[in-house]
């Protein structure tokens, strides 16, 4: 018996078969696209070394990691020589732990420069605080010449004797005091 084309219901029969093979079809595709989950030896081993090279610790290039789940990408943020890797092909790892140690010889060095400018900064903060006490001693002392220089002037200009003291001593004495200002201001 072939069914009427006429009384097919799309929404009743013909869209079940559709959702019913499109199930299947997705089945299938996720079912072959699975990634391979088994560990294996890798097909080729990589280049060796030669000379002193050949029994000396090191690995270098960018790291892969293939878990059973997804790729994961390995790296450092630093750039350097690796000098120890801590894991083998085929060992299993868990988040977190250190898979290799990268040579820190120029973090060092860096680290020894660092040092020393702030050495240099500190000596230089040292020698300001020196030249700040200075320059408050030479302040203080400029500070005494100008009053010494203003009580001269004062003792000369009340002497009521025009002939105890000469014209030149008072002009000096004002050229003193005036000069004891200067330094003072400056």
């Amino acid at each position: 018996m072939v069914p009427n084309i006429a009384n097919l219901s799309f929404s009743r029969q013909l869209l079940p078969v559709i959702a019913l093979v499109g199930l299947i079809l997705g089945v299938i595709f996720i079912y072959t696209s699975l990634p391979d989950r088994e560990i294996t030896e890798p097909e080729q081993q990589p280049p060796k070394a030669s000379g002193e090279l050949a029994n000396a610790a090191r690995v270098a290039g960018v790291g892969l990691v293939e878990p059973s789940s997804v790729l994961v990408d390995i790296g450092s943020a630093l750039s350097g020589l690796v000098t120890d890797l801590l894991v083998q092909p085929g060992d299993r790892v868990e988040k977190g732990q250190v898979l290799f140690t990268i040579d820190t010889r120029a973090l060092q060095a860096q680290l020894g420069q660092t040092r020393a400018q702030v050495g240099d900064a500190r000596a230089a903060v040292g020698q300001a605080n020196a030249a700040i006490k200075a320059a408050q001693a030479a302040i203080g002392e400029a500070r005494a010449a100008e009053t010494t220089a203003n009580q001269q002037l004062a003792l000369y200009r009340n002497i009521d004797d025009d002939a105890a003291v000469s014209r030149a001593e008072v002009i000096q004495a004002e050229g003193n005091a005036a000069a004891a200002r200067e330094r003072r201001r400056i």
